[in-house]
């Protein structure tokens, strides 16, 4: 694959991987004022199902991203597949995203996700494009 195409793929995923962790650590900065305090108090929010799955959604997208950084330069094998969870991740957690950062932050880490799907199925095509050349 091109270096240059390389070089945009490892900066998309840096840039998704960088505000998913971001993300993750604004959701627990909101807890109180997104739920209320009062509401914390008396027992009524069950932790487990809102703060702490959107952090770990989110703080694993950061993770699988910044992974992906590093594989897409050392020529891993799987690296293509990397990329595709790393990208469809991003777009499962649309939402996730859309209460933690801005809407056009989001809609860039969008943008950046439909790009790695683009690089991903190039490079799919291409590599089954010589085999059937190759025999």
């Amino acid at each position: 694959m091109k270096l240059n195409i390389r070089i945009g793929l490892a900066g998309s995923h840096l840039l998704i991987g960088a505000f998913s962790l971001l993300g993750a650590l604004l959701t627990l900065y909101k807890v109180p004022t997104s739920f209320g305090a009062i509401q914390a108090l008396l027992g009524e929010i069950y932790y487990t199902d809102t703060v702490f799955d959107r952090f770990t959604q989110l703080f694993l997208l950061g993770i699988i991203s910044l992974y992906t950084v590093v594989t897409s330069f050392y020529g891993f094998r799987f690296w293509c597949f990397c990329s595709a969870s790393s990208a469809f991740g991003t777009l499962l957690a649309y939402f996730e995203l859309t209460e933690t950062l801005p809407v056009m932050v989001v809609f860039i880490l969008v943008l950046a996700s439909l790009f790695q799907l683009w690089v991903v199925t190039y490079f799919i095509f291409q590599k089954l494009k010589s085999r059937a050349e190759t025999g």
